[in-house]
């Protein structure tokens, strides 16, 4: 069904030249700027499920020339389509570029969420005469700690000159300046204060400076409760300088100001998390008492990782005691509180538990046990007649057999934005009837639907991973676990440092192997082909230099093989390695990959699924 209803769309999108479709031929039309054939051709399309677009496009072209009402209008026709609030936004920036203030309140009832648009939406409040609603927004938008757009210096300099920007204001947004790093403009800030203001703004910019003044003295002639916080935010600024040192500036200026306990807690989470580099003793003993004290549930997992790197596992136990009952009961706990337990009952009570978890360490603990795999698939809610109506389920499938991906999944968010987790769960389910895995994947995902496994992971360009799979020798189920990880199995993917396609190839990494496969060029990564060959062998090349040790390998393939190298070293088992990776993203890769193929293993129905080699259980890294 799902074949014949591509050829029957292909036929009509594609089959004819692009004078022979109307939408596509009112399309050019438009590209090519011809607005007399392209009107006469609109007049067809009005039930076209993409009409929208061509509406859009059309209003976006004529921006310069688009009343109000017009506006409104296209909202009103269209009142599920997501083009409205573009159409919006760029109608707002027309707007206040011929200061037409008026047609610009007439499109949105509520100032919009970009700073730039939001400062034309109060300049237009202001030239209405809603001066109160004006000056409120004005302040809102100044008290940030990043420079503002340029559009809006009109609302400031109006707000300036009738005395609303008050040397307090100053102050405050020179606190966020300082929060943020901002030198320059807390040097801009500081020029603008004057008489006692003035001395103050100089104590914080000497402050930024040089943050070891906490230590002997308030640095600044202005409330006690700002000096506080200032004198945190210059011991955090030491700190990520040189963390012992900021340390001793807090031993030293908490004996002499009354800081609050929300701020004690505050720079003991900052500290603790910055003193496991150091061999300082104090600062050593600190930072555990600091832990213990607290029994902040961040900061003790970073504690028990750090035992853990260091080899220390009944160290490690120990700490899962400072953590809260309900964070001891996680899986990852109570895998380790097994993995530390001597006596071999519990142990094993402690693994049953863990083992009943679809998850890294839930597949870990029924590896130990000689148990099946749990997957703990639940079904798939039906579609209700409302849903089945909605008018994105006509665009999504013409917008991506077209190649317009990225309107597609605007689409998709959009509609799926309102409705309730069952709802979006059941939409999972017709985006995977329809072959649109990336949707399902997401839509799953974002309607809490877990158990969902058919959806949440698809064999997806099955053939393409098998095929190029056989060549580099890597099991299909491991490909396709990596991509599921990277992309969610999105081919058009593209993150926003440029990895590209299903295997989240940067464009310089896939030049380099292309190369070692004997190619002049990388071809397009977002074709699953390219993609899929080209990240089959670079996973391959990352086995190999880690022998063939995929946990070595997974972790080469997010990070890079160089920190690789420089994490591997310290002759830990393989849980202990794993689970003390220094980035959270890089640990959490590792773990989904391997457990994304105990899931695809039993989804391509291998007889005996499973979770590590015994070379890799072994290996001493």
């Amino acid at each position: 069904m799902r074949l014949r209803r591509i050829a029957l769309l292909s036929l009509f999108l594609f089959g004819a030249a692009w004078a022979d479709d109307p939408y596509l031929a009112a399309r050019k039309a438009q590209q090519n700027g011809d607005d007399k054939a392209y009107l006469k051709l609109r007049q067809q399309l009005d039930k076209h499920p993409l009409a929208s677009y061509l509406d859009y496009y059309f209003l976006k072209d004529h921006i310069q020339k688009v009343q109000a009402k017009e506006v409104r209008d296209f909202e009103n026709r269209y009142p599920d389509s997501p083009l409205g609030a573009f159409l919006v936004q760029r109608f707002i920036d027309e707007a206040a570029r011929r200061k037409d203030w008026q047609s610009l309140l007439a499109v949105t009832a509520k100032a919009p969420s970009d700073e730039e648009r939001r400062c034309f939406y109060f300049l237009a409040k202001l030239e209405s005469g809603a001066q109160e609603e004006a000056w409120q927004g004005a302040e809102q938008l100044y008290l940030v700690g990043h420079s503002l757009p340029k559009g809006c210096d009109p609302l400031f300099n109006a707000w300036q000159k009738t005395g609303h920007l008050t040397q307090e204001l100053v102050l405050s947004r020179m606190e966020l300046a300082f929060a943020s790093g901002q030198g320059g403009l807390l040097g801009y800030l500081a020029r603008q204060l004057h008489a006692g203001h003035a001395e103050a703004g100089k104590e914080i910019l000497a402050l930024f400076s040089d943050p070891a003044r906490v230590a002997h003295q308030r640095p600044l002639g202005v409330d006690p409760e700002r000096s506080r916080r200032l004198m945190v935010l210059a011991v955090e600024r030491a700190a990520r300088r040189d963390p012992v040192k900021g340390w001793r500036l807090w031993m030293q200026a908490r004996d002499h100001v009354a800081f609050t306990a929300p701020q004690r807690q505050q720079l003991a989470r900052f500290l603790t998390a910055r003193l496991y580099d150091t061999d300082n003793p104090k600062a050593v003993a600190w930072r555990d008492e600091a832990v213990r004290y607290y029994r902040d549930d961040e900061m003790t997992e970073r504690r028990i990782r750090y035992a853990l790197s260091q080899g220390a596992l009944m160290d490690a136990r120990d700490w899962i005691g400072v953590l809260s009952q309900e964070e001891q009961a996680d899986e990852r706990w109570q895998y380790w509180l097994a993995r530390t337990e001597p006596d071999a009952a519990k142990k094993a009570e402690l693994l049953k538990v863990a083992a009943q978890n679809r998850s890294y360490y839930g597949f870990l603990a029924a590896e130990d046990l000689g148990l099946p795999f749990q997957l703990n698939e639940t079904q798939v809610p039906p579609m209700t007649p409302g849903l089945a109506d909605m008018g994105a389920l006509k665009r999504i499938p013409l917008l991506l057999d077209m190649g317009e991906n990225q309107l597609a999944r605007m689409e998709w968010y959009h509609l799926l934005t309102p409705l309730s987790g069952p709802q979006r769960q059941a939409l999972a389910g017709w985006a995977h009837e329809q072959g649109f895995e990336n949707l399902a994947i997401l839509a799953a995902i974002r309607g809490d639907g877990w158990d969902l496994v058919s959806l949440r992971f698809p064999v997806a360009f099955a053939d393409e991973f098998e095929r190029f799979g056989k060549e580099v020798a890597l099991p299909q189920s491991l490909l396709l676990a990596l991509s599921r990880q990277e992309s969610a199995l999105d081919p058009k993917a593209r993150s926003p440092v440029g990895a590209r396609g299903l295997m989240q190839l940067m464009p310089k990494t896939a030049r380099l192997t292309a190369r070692h496969l004997g190619d002049k060029q990388a071809g397009d990564l977002f074709d699953p082909e390219v993609n899929i060959r080209l990240g089959s062998q670079y996973l391959k090349e990352m086995l190999e230099r880690f022998d063939n040790n995929r946990i070595l390998a997974a972790a080469a393939y997010n990070a890079g093989p160089e920190r690789v190298d420089r994490w591997v070293g310290k002759d830990l088992p393989f849980d202990a390695f794993v689970e003390s990776i220094p980035f959270r993203e890089t640990r959490n890769y590792v773990q989904n990959v391997l457990a994304f193929n105990v899931i695809y293993q039993q989804k391509l129905g291998k007889d005996k699924p499973r979770m590590l080699t015994q070379g890799e259980r072994k290996y001493r890294y």
